[in-house]
Order: structure tokens, then C-alpha cells, then sequence
């Protein structure tokens, strides 16, 4: 009896280990899916949000194309108005028939003059015809100017007027050519040896060098003056999104969707530091003014501050609903902004963790941030084609720049703040009176979207999905 008393406490021992072991397989695989789910939940709300974007983007772009359309239409009107005008002119000069009508001082003033019509077809018809074929040429290249940016090939077709009055229409790539140069007349150099889309590029402190980073999952040094590759720096298993040298320029951070951000050395390339922590993708890196602290953006919709010397985290801002796509110090060091696909930008105390405002007016992604050079604004560029400045006192917009036709993914301050520098999705980049609001110049030679700008002095440095990297004239 006892034997089986004690085969039935065995057998009953190894049934409640068996039990417990599938509780905890349970458990673990419980858990197991729940990471899935949330990741996946992750992943349907970040792919809902980029549907909405382009959604917004398509509409933007219809609209824009049908107020360019509108455009077309009345600015060929006025030239077939100008042009029918321009025969009626000449078939009277030619009768000798002519008959000033009202609003034509100068053709009455001929008329009158002693000579007949000789000295007068002979003299101011040379010049009412000179200058009705100015204003025609003048006509024609605004509408150019206007439409290349949404059908390139209109802008290669140029209407000839000859001298009998008729018309003709040829493809002359070599006025295209021109136009384009003229546009480009700031472009200094092109920096070409990326083997995929440049995302981020940084100027070094000194200016004497700078830093690009690649689809292609490198970072590259590179002469600013002479244009040469220094050095290629490689070890981020994904996409490098973001870059930027330390304020002693002796360092380089890198960010990546492989979820790291690391710091390299930026004399040899060796890897320094690798800084893990980020649950998702890591858009964005910024050195603090001092160069001891290094802080990032994620997709896993927050900002951390870490030991640039150590790579230890020191604090993590939660507050974003969304992926957070770029982060930056003040320049006094104790704030941080951040922007994100919640459409809202966010100032931070880092030091302590609390977040003290809260930026809302963009009704797109917010792609940028920074502070202005006293740090009392903040510039922002959005996927609504806008970009804002903001009272950091007041959280308000204090102005929006209007002016890009496509969504726009970084905005600078020059580095006296009086100029704004951005960079668009439309591919190209504009200089803009900070004050003013205006639009000094159009920076146009990337053949795809321009992604991130920086300056130095006066010169400016963008980066492209085209792969090539340029260096620019600030001076307008």
C-alpha cells in the first residue's frame, strides 16, 4: 500500500513538472506573439501613415498641377493675343494703310512726321517690332520657367516667330541647357562615389572636410577642396540615415535602421563606440555643443540622450505619438527638439526628462528642426511642403515659407540667421530671407530628391537620391 502511495506522489510530481514546464512554454510563446503583434501593430500603423502621406502628397501635387495648367492656359492666350496683334501691325505696315488706333501714342506720333511712310516703316516699325518680340521671348520664358518642374519636355519645345509672322515649333535642348546653368549658376562642385541614395551630410568644423551617408550602408569623408574620397567608413548592417563630425571634429556619428547608432574616429575610420537601445529604426543623430553628449530619434517614437564618451544612455524622451525623425541641441545645450510624424515638434529639458512644449500647426510629417543661432526660434520643414518658424517661448508659428511644390525634407539656418536654407522632395533647394519670408534663390541641379542641406560660411552642401552629393554658392 505504501508503494503505491508513494508511485502515485512520483507520478503526480512529474505530471505538476510537466505542467509547470508547459505553463512556462506557454508563457514564453505567449510572450512571443505579443512582441509580434506590437511589432506588427508598429509596422500596419507606420505603412498607414505613409499612405496618408502620399495621399496628401498626390493631392498636393493635383493641385498644383492643375493651378500650373490654369496658368498655361492664360499665359498662352495672352502670347496668341500678342502674336495676333503682331500680324495686324505688320499687315498694315505692309498696305500703307495704316491706321493708328487708341492707345498707340508712339505709332501716331510717326504718323505724323514729316518723311511718309517711308522713314516711318523704316524706323519705329523696326523697334515696335523689336520690342513686341521682346515682350513675346519674355512671355515664353516665364511660361518655361514655370512648367519645366512638372513636364520637362514642355520646357524643351521653344515657338520660333519668324519674320513673315508664322510660327514654328522645335525641340532646342541647347536653350534648356542654358536655362538650366543659368539656375544652377551657384553650384561650385558635385561629389560623386556613392553607389545608392545620400540621405545625411555634414560640413567638418573647420570646413575643410565633410561627411555623407548612404543607402548603400557606408559613410564617406571627403576634400571638400579637392573633391577626393578620404575615406569610406563601414560596419552598420542597414540603410545609414544620419551623420554628423563632433564639435572637435575628431569624431563622426552615424545613425541607421540597423537600430544603432556609433561613433567612429574620424581620422582612421576605426569604430569607436556602438550605442544600442533603440527598439526600431534610428533617423537622426546630433553631438550637444560641447561634444559630450550625442542624442537620436527612432522609429519606436522616442529621443535619447547618451555618454558620448562612454555610450551609456542617460535619458529617454517619451511623448511623440509617432517615429521621430530628427532631433537637435540648442545651442546653449539644455534643450532638445525633435520632430515627428505626429505632425507635431517637441521641446525637451533633457537633463531632467520633462517635456516643456509641445509645436502644432504642420498638417503633414515634420521631416527637421532646429534652433536659430540665439536659440529664441525654431525652424521646422514638413511634408506638407511648408516650413515654419516658432516662438520657443510661445510654442506659436511666427511665419510659414511658401514656395516648394513638393514635400520638404530639411530646413537651416544660415549661420548668421538671416537666411534660411531648404531642401525639397521637388529637387531642388531655395534660399530664403529669414525676415521677409521670400525666396532669394533657387538652387536647381539634383535630378532627384534633395534630402538634407548644411552650411558653412558661404557655402552650402546638399545630398540627393540622384547619389551625388553638391557644394553651392550661398551668396545670392
Amino acid at each position: 500500500y505504501q508503494r503505491r502511495v508513494h508511485g502515485a506522489k512520483v507520478n503526480n510530481l512529474n505530471k505538476a513538472i510537466e505542467i509547470k514546464e508547459l505553463k512556462e512554454q506557454v508563457r514564453a510563446l505567449g510572450k512571443t506573439l505579443i512582441d509580434e503583434l506590437e511589432k506588427a501593430a508598429q509596422q500596419k500603423e507606420l505603412l498607414d501613415t505613409e499612405i496618408v502621406a502620399i495621399t496628401q502628397e498626390k493631392d498636393m501635387i493635383a493641385s498644383l498641377l492643375k493651378s500650373f495648367q490654369e496658368e498655361n492656359e492664360l499665359l498662352k492666350e495672352q502670347v496668341n493675343e500678342l502674336k495676333k496683334e503682331n500680324k495686324e501691325l505688320r499687315a498694315r505696315f505692309a498696305s500703307g494703310n495704316f491706321q493708328p488706333l487708341a492707345g498707340e501714342p508712339g505709332l501716331a506720333r510717326a504718323r505724323g512726321e514729316a518723311g511718309g511712310s517711308a522713314s516711318f516703316q523704316n524706323g519705329d516699325s523696326d523697334e515696335d517690332e523689336t520690342d513686341k518680340e521682346r515682350k513675346l521671348a519674355e512671355i515664353h520664358a516665364e511660361l518655361t520657367k514655370k512648367l519645366h518642374l512638372i513636364n520637362p519636355t514642355l520646357s524643351n519645345q521653344t515657338v520660333h516667330t519668324h519674320r513673315d509672322g508664322s510660327d514654328s515649333v522645335r525641340s532646342d535642348t541647347s536653350q534648356s541647357s542654358t536655362a538650366r546653368t543659368a539656375n544652377a549658376s551657384n553650384e561650385i562642385r558635385s561629389y560623386i562615389g556613392h553607389g545608392a541614395a545620400v540621405y545625411c551630410c555634414a560640413f567638418s568644423p573647420t570646413g575643410e572636410r565633410m561627411v555623407s551617408a548612404s543607402r548603400d550602408r557606408t559613410l564617406k569623408i571627403w576634400s571638400v577642396k579637392s573633391g577626393n574620397e578620404v575615406l569610406t567608413l563601414k560596419g552598420h548592417g542597414g540603410f545609414v540615415l544620419s551623420c554628423c563630425f563632433s564639435p572637435s571634429g575628431n569624431e563622426i556619428a552615424s545613425a541607421s535602421d540597423d537600430k544603432t547608432i556609433r561613433v567612429w574616429d574620424a581620422k582612421n575610420a576605426r569604430k569607436i563606440l556602438t550605442m544600442k537601445g533603440h527598439n526600431d529604426k534610428v533617423y537622426c543623430c546630433a553631438f550637444s555643443p560641447k561634444g559630450t553628449e550625442i542624442v537620436s530619434a527612432s522609429c519606436d517614437k522616442t529621443v535619447k540622450v547618451w555618454n558620448a564618451e562612454l555610450g551609456r544612455k542617460i535619458v529617454t524622451l517619451r511623448g511623440h505619438t509617432s517615429a521621430v525623425f530628427c532631433v537637435s541641441f540648442s545651442h546653449d545645450g539644455k534643450k532638445v527638439v525633435s520632430a515627428s510624424d505626429d505632425k507635431t515638434l517637441k521641446v525637451w529639458n533633457w537633463q531632467d526628462g520633462t517635456e516643456i512644449n509641445t509645436f502644432q500647426g504642420h498638417t503633414g510629417t515634420v521631416w527637421s528642426c532646429e534652433f536659430s543661432p540665439q536659440d529664441e526660434l525654431i525652424l521646422s520643414a514638413s511634408m506638407d511642403g511648408t516650413i515654419k518658424l516658432w516662438d520657443v517661448e510661445t510654442s506659436f508659428s511666427t511665419r510659414t515659407f511658401r514656395g516648394h511644390s513638393a514635400p520638404v525634407h530639411h530646413a537651416i539656418f544660415a549661420k548668421d540667421g538671416k537666411k534660411v536654407i531648404s531642401a525639397s522632395r521637388d529637387r531642388t533647394l531655395k534660399i530664403w530671407d529669414t525676415e521677409s519670408g521670400k525666396v532669394l534663390s533657387t538652387l536647381i541641379g539634383h535630378t532627384n530628391t534633395v534630402y538634407h542641406c548644411c552650411v558653412f560660411n558661404n557655402l552650402i552642401l546638399s545630398c540627393s537620391s540622384d547619389d551625388i552629393l553638391k557644394v553651392w554658392n550661398l551668396r545670392v
